[in-house]
């Protein structure tokens, strides 16, 4: 069983990002031109379908070419251009996580929405808390499933049960590995909630005497700073980073 080494993955997914840093900057500036435009574009249902469609079409190119720079090879378009049944394959399994996963997030809300006055505080913690272990642990067993699908060829069901294999028995280090890089986001929602509560904005306004008008622009700056800088830096390295530990544990041929 090969073994994580996290701050080897680390390590190397920096080294690769500095290598290719013009590349990664097009690539993310791309992506990240494509996010502003999603959210800010007033979209009709066919274009926002459409708009969804390309975002697929992107990812799996992205995987692709961050594939290719991890392992050294060419990153031409012919080479991280992902084929058509790439694109079925892991358009099949998104719709699948909105069919199958989804019921698991509106079920227990339509459930703590209509009993809201026999639960305690502490019963709907606790079905937060077992609904979010339950999310958290399907992640982490299938988060290998997009790179075996463009870098294998995998169906659907093939790279389900191959990310399952390899994940097994390492779950523990990859919630790990995946606390490290998500940690700055942790960080950033809990700005936000500090942004949307009025209660907080007094009381930093009151502290620091001015109006918390200025503390809720202040904060919201904040945050989307940290935004930025995270989307350039932190994400194409926890990218490859990503990359690094999959190479570790792809199926092997024998």
């Amino acid at each position: 069983m090969e073994r994580i080494e996290i701050l080897s993955a680390m390590r190397h997914a920096q080294s690769t990002a500095w290598k290719y840093k013009k590349i990664l900057l097009n690539l993310y500036l791309i992506l990240f031109i494509v996010e502003i435009a999603n959210f800010f574009l007033p979209l009709s249902l066919v274009a926002s379908i459409m708009f969804g469609l390309f975002g697929i079409y992107w990812t799996l190119v992205k995987t692709k070419l961050l594939l290719s720079l991890h392992d050294r090879t060419s990153y031409a378009w012919k080479s991280v251009r992902p084929s058509f049944d790439n694109f079925i394959s892991y358009f099949s399994l998104l719709l699948g996580v909105v069919i199958l996963v989804l019921p698991l997030i509106i079920f227990p809300g339509a459930f703590i929405a209509t009993h809201m006055k026999i639960l305690t505080f502490k019963n709907v913690l606790a079905i937060d808390v077992i609904l979010g272990m339950v999310l958290l642990v399907l992640y982490l067993r299938y988060m290998f499933v997009l790179p075996l699908v463009v870098d294998k060829n995998y169906g659907p069901m093939k790279a389900l049960r191959q990310s399952a294999l390899i994940t097994k028995g390492r779950l523990l280090h990859l919630f790990f590995l995946m606390f490290i890089f998500e940690f700055p986001f942790f960080l950033r929602m809990l700005v936000s909630y500090a942004y949307m509560s009025t209660f907080f904005q007094e009381k930093l306004a009151r502290a620091v005497g001015v109006q918390p008008l200025y503390v809720s622009l202040g904060i919201q700056k904040v945050v989307t700073l940290g935004a930025v800088v995270a989307w350039f830096t932190i994400v194409p390295v926890a990218a490859l980073t990503f990359i690094h530990v999959y190479r570790l544990l792809e199926p092997k041929k024998r």
